[in-house]
């Protein structure tokens, strides 16, 4: 008779998503040698099942077959298992994803591999129900077809899953072929104009994910060549994702991304990356165009994550569940009385802005919602900018939030990660500045206070309960390199220039590849078949484009030109992979856009006359333009040692304007400052596309 264990061997983990799978019927074990030494030993395949806590399709996969009994005598039978969290070992992650979607075509959570006691992945899979369903085999079927083939054909799969990874090893150490001309950007542009939806925004059909550096591009494209019609299709999916139900208007911050075309309907998760990188998205639309809801919108973000998502020790936790009460959504769903009835006084108000039906909803529509509910979204983008500007609108929020928090809420996954800890720093720092909210710089400088590094001075990927752990992959020194550079342009503290240096000295020593580029992983670290390096963006940016948009911002605010020298190795180092399909790579261009164009203000200060200065070069939208202080202290003659030969004239806060390499008289009348010609566009060495 089979009995399952009490705990398996997750119990002394410290992630809160391998905890939730402690209990499991599965024998599971977390990532480690005495995982691998069994499968050795007896002979056995591994299951690994890599996913992260907030994610509902793997808590559907969890439901369904690992707390069943009759999935789990198999697994335990036939298989070493074990459970990974892509969030604490991205790495991991990373490299089995690759397999994944070079076995299948595609990839997602929860990811689903059997591989050898080598490590060497011979079947790759997503979510998988656990029977048979629509002509799809289920994972006890699966199971046991995979249990014969490996006692049949043992060395077979071996040879087969060996010749795999020799395949994967032999892409990843390929040295580069092809040059990054610069036409990489108006392809992208085109790619994207050619998905874009022109009747609801984004990209493609059906799901739309926000891609938030996709918008970020778009507008800096539109600044750079002056075609009107990229910055039109930023607007439009900035619009768009506020008057769906992706949004939420209630709380702040976005959901993961929508299962509909018009954004109304989203899984619901909440995720500390999108919320930080739809943060900058709304806030550059907001200084591109100076719509106040973007900037509303922007504000309810960092107002959610300082209030919702920070710990009190400052740094950032990493997600909210989909679920909550066992039901996705349940914390946002309303039917048409539960919304009046919550509403109170403002019910008018509500039920006229909020597009909410009070009759049955065809079951077509519901996209497998509990009968009634609905999301809160608008008909129209006019009706959410009503909600918006309206006056009402805060003493309507916190009424029917204040019934919403009387629901049991989603977990709140408190594990607090380094790279998207850097991500929001950065977001909040320039949310900050630009939208004139110290309170938000204050955050992020608390944040990053509290990152967690090494005895020795490396990063740490992770902390959760007081624990820090886990050597920092690359997105971790990328995103928090961005972090402190966003701080210093916000507070002018050069102390966050010294540690991007320090960040950028273990980089160049550790990670840096021998054609260019980054590895995901340091040399020595312990690595899953080969060092990973990748370029592409997906949900987020890739470590590699965020290392090439900061180290160009580092460049232009030192004057170091090493450190875009680098940057420009990125580009050869990918320039095949790039121009495969460049929309895939929006951020990794954004760099190219500000290496191609930009100026630096060097600002000397005086006894007064500096808020007044920096108030006049920070207005308006110059994403290519950087500003250094130049103070004198040690840390920013240390950090940009050009600076020492920048002086006031006569006593008076002074400005000099650089410009490929050359500065400008230097400046001390307002007047003549604001009657300087910008330099936001630039000439490619090929025409761009006509708007």
């Amino acid at each position: 008779m089979f009995k399952p264990p009490v705990h398996n061997h997750l119990k002394d983990t410290h992630s809160p998503y391998l905890l939730q799978h402690a209990t499991n019927p599965v024998a599971w074990y977390p990532w480690g040698e005495e995982a691998f030494s069994r499968a050795h030993s007896e002979n056995k395949p591994i299951f690994l099942s890599i996913g992260y806590s907030s994610c509902h399709w793997c808590h559907v996969m969890a439901h369904e077959s690992f707390e069943d009994r009759e999935v789990a005598e198999i697994l335990n039978r036939s298989f070493i298992c074990i459970k990974v969290d892509r969030e604490e070992r991205p790495d991991i992650d990373a490299t089995y994803m690759s397999f994944a979607q070079a076995m299948t075509g595609t990839g997602g959570w929860p990811l689903t591999i059997v591989m050898t006691p080598d490590k060497e992945p011979f079947f790759a899979a997503t979510y998988i129900p656990k029977t048979r369903q629509f002509g799809r085999r289920g994972l006890t079927e699966i199971l046991e077809e995979i249990v014969t083939l490996w006692e049949n054909n043992n060395t077979g799969v071996r040879n087969s899953a060996g010749k795999l990874r020799t395949a994967m090893e032999n892409q990843v150490t390929h040295a580069p072929e092809g040059t990054f001309s610069g036409d990489e950007v108006h392809t992208a542009f085109k790619e994207l104009s050619t998905t874009f939806d022109e009747k609801y925004g984004g990209f493609g059909i059906a799901p739309k994910f926000p891609s938030p550096h996709t918008i970020i591009f778009l507008l800096k494209y539109s600044k750079s060549t002056g075609n009107n019609d990229a910055r039109r299709m930023a607007e439009k999916t900035l619009d768009a994702m506020i008057t769906g139900g992706i949004c939420d208007h209630i709380g702040g911050g976005f959901h993961r991304y929508s299962v509909t075309r018009d954004w109304r309907i989203p899984h619901f998760e909440k995720m500390l990356y999108d919320q930080a990188m739809i943060l900058y998205a709304y806030t550059e639309g907001w200084r591109a165009t100076g719509n106040e809801v973007y900037k509303t919108v922007a504000e309810d973000i960092a107002d959610y994550l300082i209030t919702n998502m920070q710990a009190k020790k400052g740094g950032f936790f990493s997600a909210e569940d989909a679920d909550s009460d066992n039901t996705e959504g349940a914390a946002y769903l309303w039917t048409y009385e539960e919304l009046r009835e919550a509403a109170g006084e403002y019910a008018e108000e509500v039920l006229a802005s909020f597009d909410i039906r009070e009759n049955e909803i065809p079951a077509e529509e519901t996209h497998g919602l509990p009968p009634g509910k609905q999301t809160l979204a608008f008909a129209s983008w006019n009706a959410a900018k009503l909600w918006y500007t309206s006056e009402k609108r805060t003493a309507i929020r916190k009424k029917i939030r204040e019934i919403r928090n009387l629901r049991p809420s989603p977990f709140r996954d408190e594990k607090i990660l380094t790279d998207w800890n850097g991500l929001c720093i950065g977001a909040l720092a320039y949310a900050g500045s630009s939208l004139r909210h110290p309170e938000y710089i204050s955050a992020a400088e608390m944040a990053a206070d509290t990152l967690p590094y090494s005895d020795t001075g490396e990063l740490l990927h992770s902390r959760f309960a007081g624990v820090s752990s886990g050597a920092a992959p690359l997105d971790d020194y990328a995103f928090v390199l961005w972090g402190y550079l966003m701080l210093y342009e916000a507070t002018f503290d050069a102390v966050w220039l010294e540690k991007a240096e320090n960040l950028t000295t273990i980089l160049s020593k550790h990670y840096h590849a021998p054609q260019g580029g980054y590895y995901l992983t340091a040399d020595g670290a312990e690595t899953p078949l080969m060092r990973q390096i990748n370029v592409y963006d997906g949900a987020i940016p890739s470590g590699n484009s965020m290392m090439a948009v900061s180290l160009i911002l580092f460049a232009r605010i030192t004057a170091v030109i090493a450190y875009e020298d680098d940057a420009i190795q990125i580009f050869g180092a990918f320039a095949p992979e790039v121009l495969h399909a460049p929309s895939g790579y929006c951020h990794l261009l954004s760099a190219y856009l500000h290496i191609k164009s930009g100026e630096e203000f060097v600002i000397v200060p005086g006894q007064e006359g500096t808020a007044s200065l920096l108030n006049i070069v920070s207005h308006g939208y110059h994403p290519f333009r950087t500003i250094t202080v130049a103070d004198g202290s040690l840390a920013i003659t240390t950090a940009a040692p050009f600076t020492r030969e920048m002086k006031q004239k006569d006593g008076k806060t002074t400005l000099y304007i650089c410009r490929n390499g050359t500065c400008s008289v230097p400046f001390t009348n307002l007047d003549d400052i604001e009657d300087y010609p910008p330099s936001d566009s630039f000439s490619f060495c090929t025409t761009p596309p006509e708007n």
